[in-house]
C-alpha cells in the first residue's frame, strides 16, 4: 500500500499492491462543508500553486464551495490578503502546510481580516477564528470514531489516532479486496 496525496480512489497496481489516499481534495470538500454549515456568505481561497497537494484540495474546495468571491495563489502574500480584505470574504480556506498556514495567518490578521481561517494543517498561531480542519469538526463517522475512542482510552483522541484508524481501516480493506 502506498500512500498519495492528489489521487482518492485506490488503484490496483497488482494482484496485491493498491495505492490509497486520504486525498488533499477531501480536505476542499470538507473546507466547504463547514463554510456552508457556518453560514458564510463571501468565501476565499488563498494557496501555493506550486504544491501539487495545495492546488488539490483548492481545485476540490472551489468545486464544492458556494459564493467564492476569490480564488488567490500566494506568490505575492500582501498582495493576495490585501484582495482577500477588499472581496470583504467571511472565510478563508488555506490549503497547504503549516509554516504556509501560519504565514497567511499572521499576515490576514495583522493586515485587518476580520472573517474565519480554515486550515488542515496545525498552524503557528493562536487565533479563535483558526479552526484546523483536522480537529474533527466534520461528519458523523468522525463523531462516533471520537466516542469510542474517548470511551476505550478516557481521552481525547488526536488526530494521529484517527489517521492511524484510517490506515489500518485502509490495510484491512485491501487484504480483504485481495481475498488471499
Amino acid at each position: 500500500i502506498t500512500p498519495t496525496v492528489t489521487q482518492e480512489e485506490p488503484i490496483l497496481f497488482g494482484k496485491n499492491c493498491f495505492s490509497v489516499s486520504l486525498g488533499a481534495s477531501a480536505y476542499g470538500k470538507a473546507a466547504a462543508s463547514l463554510m456552508a454549515e457556518n453560514r458564510s456568505e463571501k468565501t476565499a481561497v488563498l494557496y501555493d500553486a506550486a504544491d501539487a497537494q495545495a492546488k488539490a484540495a483548492a481545485d476540490a474546495f472551489l468545486a464544492a464551495a458556494d459564493s467564492v468571491v476569490l480564488a488567490e495563489t500566494v506568490e505575492d502574500l500582501t498582495k493576495a490578503i490585501s484582495k482577500l480584505i477588499n472581496a470583504e470574504a467571511d472565510a478563508l480556506f488555506v490549503p497547504g502546510n503549516a509554516e504556509m498556514v501560519s504565514a497567511v495567518a499572521d499576515a490576514a490578521f495583522n493586515m485587518g481580516y476580520q472573517g474565519e481561517i480554515f486550515a488542515y494543517a496545525q498552524a503557528l498561531h493562536e487565533e479563535e477564528k483558526l479552526h484546523i480542519l483536522g480537529e474533527f469538526s466534520v461528519g458523523s463517522a468522525d463523531k462516533a470514531f471520537l466516542s469510542a475512542f474517548f470511551d476505550l482510552y478516557g481521552r481525547e483522541a488526536t488526530v494521529y489516532n484517527a489517521l492511524g484508524f484510517e490506515a489500518a481501516n485502509c490495510v484491512l480493506g485491501a487484504f480483504n479486496a485481495a481475498g488471499e
